[in-house]
Order: structure tokens, then C-alpha cells, then sequence
């Protein structure tokens, strides 16, 4: 009686002990299973910061959003002269208006093509940095003539590293540029208003562990026709 009895415990407890031992095999599979997607995660977000040693080196300037800041392994490469890299563009296009003089009535419609080059050379030192930027916006109208314009732009600027973490920037251009016939400050007169700009700025910029002081001042002069 007493080793029946037992037969039927035993009977009784293998499918609860079965179903306690299937628990907890399934319990550490699915542990197992998020630890590995944890780990796989983990690992296609760490190489990302890996090449960005310098992520958080530098200040983010206001307004500047994920889709406007720049992604130096997608720049172009430029062209190298020696300690120096060069980066020259040509834009054209084709342009039809239907009202070039922006007046109510007696529209004059006209084609106009458009051409921008520009260029600009940034030195590839350790330390200090000379930049260089010119170009051009060129538009001639294939009937009204007197309605071309060549506008043209050109700065130069560098940065002087006094210690890692002190640096002073300076910069000083020359442009040349005309106003639109639709400004509400163009003279309406036989041809488009010519203006020239000189503007220069220097700036000094001191970091204090995570904390960084900056200070500049420019400005600007405009001499028009």
C-alpha cells in the first residue's frame, strides 16, 4: 500500500517538475535571447561615437540642427597642394522670368543664364588654420543686356591656436554685389544698383573643462553707386 502510494506521488510531481524544469529553460533562453539584443544594439551604436572623437569637442552653434550640421566623412575630399586642400565648384542654370523689372504692369519677360563658380583652399595643419574663399554669381539676359550683373566675393581668414584650450579667429572680406529689381530699396533706375562690402571680424574663444567663453566683434561697410 505504502509503495503504491509513492508510485502515485511520483507519478503525480514528474509533470509539475517537468513543467517547472520547461519554465525555467524557456526563462533563461528568453534572458539569453534580449542579453543578445541588448549586446547587438549596443553594438551597432558604439562604433557610430568611435570615429567622433571629437563629438562634443567643439561648441554647437545656435540654430544648427542634425540635418544642417556637418558630417566630415561625407565632405568632399578636395584636391591636395601640398600642406593645403582645395575645393573648387561651377553651378549653371537656365532662368526664365516672366517680369524681370518686378513692375505692375507692362511685364518684360526675358532668359537668363546663370553661372557661379567658386573656390575655396583650407590649410590641413595640426595646429593654427588659413582659409580662402572666392566666387562669382554671373547672370546674363539674352534680350535686356543692360540687366546683367557680375557679382563676386572673396575672404580670407584663419584661426591661431595658443594652447589647446585658447584660440583667437580673424577674417576679412571684399564682395561686390548688386539689388534685386524686386528690392524695395532699388533706385529703378537704367541698370541694377552696384554696391561693394569690406567687413572683417576677430574673435577669441577660452574653454574651461566643459565650460567655454567666447568673444568677437566685426564690422561692416557698404559703398553703393
Amino acid at each position: 500500500m505504502r509503495g503504491s502510494f509513492l508510485r502515485w506521488g511520483c507519478c503525480v510531481c514528474r509533470p509539475r517538475v517537468a513543467r517547472f524544469l520547461v519554465g525555467v529553460f524557456l526563462g533563461i533562453g528568453l534572458v539569453g535571447v534580449t542579453a543578445g539584443e541588448a549586446s547587438a544594439q549596443t553594438e551597432a551604436i558604439a562604433p557610430e561615437y568611435l570615429y567622433l572623437e571629437d563629438l562634443f569637442g567643439e561648441d554647437v552653434p545656435r540654430g544648427e540642427t542634425v540635418r544642417s550640421r556637418k558630417r566630415e566623412e561625407l565632405d568632399p575630399l578636395g584636391i591636395r597642394a601640398r600642406s593645403f586642400l582645395v575645393f573648387p565648384s561651377l553651378t549653371n542654370r537656365f532662368v526664365y522670368d516672366d517680369n524681370i523689372f518686378a513692375t505692375d504692369g507692362g511685364q518684360n519677360a526675358d532668359f537668363i543664364y546663370n553661372l557661379r563658380p567658386n573656390l575655396a583652399v583650407r590649410s590641413d595643419w595640426n595646429n593654427h588654420e588659413l582659409t580662402f574663399r572666392a566666387g562669382g554669381d554671373l547672370g546674363f539676359y539674352y534680350d535686356n543686356t543692360d540687366e546683367n550683373y557680375e557679382d563676386f566675393f572673396t575672404e580670407i581668414g584663419g584661426r591661431y591656436d595658443i594652447s589647446r584650450s585658447t584660440l583667437v579667429r580673424g577674417a576679412f572680406g571684399f564682395s561686390r554685389e548688386h539689388e534685386e529689381r524686386s528690392d524695395p530699396d532699388d533706385v529703378g533706375g537704367a541698370e541694377p544698383t552696384i554696391f561693394r562690402i569690406f567687413d572683417g571680424s576677430v574673435g577669441a574663444r577660452h574653454r574651461f573643462n566643459r565650460v567655454s567663453v567666447s568673444v568677437s566683434a566685426g564690422a561692416e561697410y557698404r559703398d553703393y553707386d
